[in-house]
């Protein structure tokens, strides 16, 4: 629960700025490839991060909960 009220929190915090980064690798998490943009998000912009951001966080708790079953065994 601790979990997902810090995802909530550092997403919201994070779409509060006036300036966010892009990322033009295709959404590869490669530092060389994101740059800061000035200005608002689009609407269809945070969503598609937060989408992803949950989807990520939403894999790694079933990996993780996956690994305690198959351990248990």
């Amino acid at each position: 629960m601790r979990i997902f009220f810090l995802f909530i929190f550092l997403t919201l915090c994070g779409c509060a700025k006036n300036t966010h980064t892009l990322n033009h690798c295709g959404g590869i998490d490669i530092p060389i490839c994101e740059y800061e943009v000035e200005g608002k998000m689009s609407a269809e912009y945070q969503e598609k991060i937060i989408k992803h951001k949950f989807m990520s966080s939403l894999n790694l708790i079933i990996d993780q909960a996956l690994q305690n079953v198959l351990s248990g065994l």
